[in-house]
């Protein structure tokens, strides 16, 4: 069975690694053979980390990167220096659009990471921060002076009709927001006597 505890396998945050660091201390305690057959593994897999923990220590017990030690495909460093030189003349232009307005040999990927690694692209705003923003123009308004006006259709609201036909109810519901202050006003009306909607500036 494995030598590890459960308890030592739970708390642990990396149990690739504490597996490992086990098999290493196992093997050079009671040896490799013994330690295959411990931990069900080949014996050239208790050299590997037996190996790799002799020569780096702890740190050879992580993963190693997989990442290639070279790219083929990447852009040479003077490409680089022409795409960003049109990218900074014509700073809206897309990969796709420098492309085919420059006659650029690259691909359009290739443009873009360029782009993507190089620059900033500006992030869009978010709602309520474009929220935010309306609201210090409004504030900036006189009282008064900007009125936002609307209509709601009251005849379409299914619990309301009944009662409308039979008691004579208004149709309209009619709303006035003052801008600045955020001030509103309601009233009632059976005919339909403004816009549906538009703005009142004195």
């Amino acid at each position: 069975m494995c030598p590890i505890e459960y308890f030592t396998m739970i708390r642990s945050k990396n149990h690739i690694y504490d597996y490992r660091l086990a098999l290493a201390m196992y093997a050079k305690t009671h040896g490799k053979k013994k330690a295959a057959r411990t931990f069900r593994c080949s014996i050239n897999t208790i050299i590997k980390w037996c190996r790799r923990f002799e020569e780096k220590g702890l740190s050879g017990l992580v993963n190693l990167s997989r990442a290639p030690h070279s790219c083929p495909h990447k852009l040479p460093h003077e490409a680089v220096e022409i795409i960003l030189s049109y990218r900074k003349k014509t700073p809206s232009f897309g990969a796709r659009h420098l492309k085919y307005e420059f006659d650029l040999p690259w691909g359009v990927n290739s443009i873009a990471r360029v782009i993507r690694q190089n620059t900033t692209t500006r992030k869009r705003k978010r709602k309520h921060k474009v929220k935010n923003d309306l609201r210090a123009v409004k504030a900036a308004y006189k009282p008064f002076t900007r009125i936002e006006l609307d209509v709601k259709y009251l005849y379409d609201i299914p619990n309301y009709w009944p009662q409308m036909k039979l008691l004579n109810l208004p149709k309209y519901q009619y709303t006035a927001r003052e801008l600045s202050t955020g001030a509103q006003f309601l009233a009632y009306g059976s005919e339909l006597s403004i816009p549906a909607r538009g703005h009142c500036a004195n």
